[in-house]
């Protein structure tokens, strides 16, 4: 009788929260797989276009490789929202729509080694799964680290997660460097595979341990039943987010950063051997590590400027200005390099000019992440999320390789090109100094949608108190 009561007393007690240095290092372990993955599809590519084929066994067009790149973005765009409002359901259902997300993502890098073959159209299916698969995690881990992290920190820990971005793609580029063939590849997909299975268990092992904001469970109203009810939800969450002015700028700003970023990213080795004459070991190798360097640092280092501009215990409206303030500046400093950059004379002023371009952008991808979150109601961050992430997909690196390359073309000159990257990237600095105008002008956020409910006990509550007051650098996993 005595253990039944004891059992019984255990079970009522809500879950202790993970520490936030546990939830950071969990999200950043994920995002280096699917980064990583990304990387070693760019490795492989050349040994994809002499082994995989069409139906009619035609060989692989740069075009048509090029699609194996950019078509996780459509599984992106249309799986983001959905899984941001499943995340919505219940407090455990953050982590359950990453964990669907992730075996997603986990199904479609094996079914490649094992169903793929030399098949172009099932090699594609895949890649647009792995989109699919990202698109719980990327939407959602952000808001997760954000609830997370202690006040006065909050960027910092994002610039910790969005670093993981740079190593994932420098780590898949790594392994890559000795496969001989598409067949010997695929085993590194595989493996990818087999190292996010104890990931998506802990997911699931811990889906009531992570912090998550209690104004993002929605409650659950007969008019938000049904596929029906949940469509109408899923429209209401957009309603709110583009409704907001500072949402909406600072979005467009990510997406003409993206759009410079990513036709950079594409053309720089080419830009480096038709240009300037290096080698390809040279304009690979370098631009590679320049990446990877920049990208760590300026990460981190846009992470904790906007901490410290913000303060030591910041509101939403101070968390948005600096997110802003420093997007629009870092910004312009990156676009004055990148023109500089289109008049190097030699490989290593390309290279230099392009590292000090490269970490005044990347310094701006925390500030950005928190401008987003901070300018929408609190319970439709990941929706702002998804949709930001799809938009700067959509009108940032998708159609920018192919502007730019067109651009390169026509004037026969890959300065001209250069500069007009240069002139595009005005228009982020016009969007961020917008929005930061318009959010000391204004406020950043609009009142919390009014079907909110609070699922929270005072035992919970007390759990993200000392939560909060944690050292992140003392954090041990429970």
């Amino acid at each position: 009788m005595t253990s039944h009561s004891t059992a019984g007393s255990d079970a009522s007690e809500p879950p202790r929260r993970l520490s936030p240095r546990t939830q950071l290092l969990f999200f950043i372990g994920c995002e280096l797989l699917v980064y990583m993955d990304r990387g070693v599809l760019a490795g492989l590519l050349p040994h994809i276009k002499e082994s995989v084929h069409k139906g009619d066994s035609t060989p692989l067009s740069s075009a048509a490789a090029g699609w194996l790149g950019s078509v996780f973005m459509f599984g992106y765009t249309i799986a983001s929202p959905i899984f941001a409002r499943l995340s919505r359901r219940g407090p455990c259902w953050t982590a359950r729509s990453i964990a669907i997300g992730l075996v997603v993502w986990t199904a479609a890098c094996a079914s490649t080694y094992f169903f793929v073959g030399t098949s172009y159209d099932l090699l594609l299916l895949c890649r647009l799964l792995t989109g699919v698969g990202e698109a719980a995690f990327c939407a959602l881990a952000p808001v997760v680290i954000d609830d997370a992290s202690p006040s006065g920190r909050k960027s910092s820990y994002l610039g910790l997660f969005f670093m993981a971005i740079y190593v994932g793609i420098a780590l898949g580029n790594i392994v890559t460097a000795g496969i001989p063939s598409w067949e010997a590849g695929k085993v590194i997909l595989l493996v990818e595979a087999c190292l996010m299975v104890p990931m998506i268990v802990l997911c699931l092992r811990w889906q009531w341990r992570f912090s998550t904001s209690p104004q993002r469970v929605i409650n659950e109203a007969p008019a938000y039943a049904g596929v029906s009810g949940t469509i109408m939800g899923l429209m209401s969450d957009v309603k709110q987010v583009l409704m907001s002015k500072s949402f909406v700028l600072i979005c467009l700003g990510f997406a003409a950063f993206n759009f410079v970023v990513g036709g950079l990213a594409v053309h720089g080795p080419t830009i480096l051997r038709e240009s300037l004459h290096a080698s390809q070991a040279v304009a690979t190798l370098g631009l590679g590590l320049a990446t990877v360097f920049t990208g760590v640092l300026g990460t981190y280092f846009g992470g904790w400027l906007s901490d410290k501009v913000a303060g030591k215990n910041p509101d939403v409206s101070s968390r948005a200005r600096a997110g802003s303030k420093i997007c629009a500046i870092m910004s312009a400093i990156g676009a004055l390099s990148i023109a500089l950059t289109a008049m190097a004379s030699s490989t290593g002023m390309f290279l230099c000019m392009m590292s000090f371009s490269l970490m005044a952008l990347f310094s701006t991808t925390a500030p950005c992440n928190v401008g987003l979150m901070s300018t929408v109601p609190e319970d439709v961050r990941s929706q702002g999320l998804a949709i930001s992430i799809g938009v700067s997909h959509l009108i940032g690196d998708f159609p920018s390789p192919v502007i730019i390359g067109a651009i390169a073309d026509a004037s026969k000159s890959w300065s001209v090109a250069i500069m007009f990257a240069a002139v595009w990237m005005l228009l982020a600095v016009a969007c961020w100094s917008l929005a930061c105008r318009h959010i000391y002008r204004y406020g950043a956020v609009a009142p919390t949608a009014p079907h909110v409910t609070y699922y929270v006990s005072q035992a919970s509550t007390d759990d993200i108190d000392k939560e909060t007051s944690f050292d992140p650098v003392m954090d041990v996993v429970e």
